[in-house]
């Protein structure tokens, strides 16, 4: 694969990857809580396997705001974003470069809550050894052995009326 140019080589850098070859486009993750912004979103957690590939190739395609266009311009082996695992990473001058807000950490931190909250309902629901037991199986079991009985009885009926079996 052939060296980019100096220009080319600092955009992915930091962390832009192609998101579309037809019009030049290239975008990054645009916030460094954009996974748990994504789970809060999703309602459900994002295992790491998850977080690195497609999700972050969604994110890019179609949740960032910090998109640039090329069009022609862009070199046809800028590194492409479906599979990238680039993660964060600050531009110079971000206000979040170094801070997060504190809308940011709570948000974080709510969706880390919801995640445990999650996993714990999981291992609980899959790795319970106690069996629940139905408060109404006695009166299956109950139902079995009526019905057994009223077929031991048709079937005395039934021999005493057609004489028995034949020896």
């Amino acid at each position: 694969m052939a060296q980019l140019e100096p220009k080319w080589q600092s955009l992915v850098d930091l962390g832009y990857r192609k998101t579309s070859n037809k019009y030049g486009l290239v975008s990054r993750l645009d916030r460094p809580d954009w996974a748990a912004h994504l789970e809060k979103e999703l309602n459900r957690p994002i295992d790491a396997d998850e977080i690195y590939g497609q999700w972050e190739d969604y994110w890019r395609r179609c949740r960032s705001k910090d998109t640039l266009e090329f069009g022609a311009e862009l070199p046809r082996n800028f590194p492409s974003s479906s599979g990238a695992r680039t993660g964060y990473r600050c531009k110079p001058g971000d206000p979040e470069a170094t801070v997060l807000t504190w809308k940011q950490r709570a948000e974080i931190a709510e969706a880390k809550l919801q995640r445990q909250d999650w996993l714990n309902w999981r291992s609980e629901m899959l790795c319970s050894a106690k069996a629940v037991e139905d408060p109404y199986a006695w009166l299956g079991r109950i139902a079995f052995w009526v019905l057994m009985a009223a077929l031991a009885v048709i079937l005395a009926i039934a021999s005493i009326k057609f004489g028995g079996p034949k020896c």
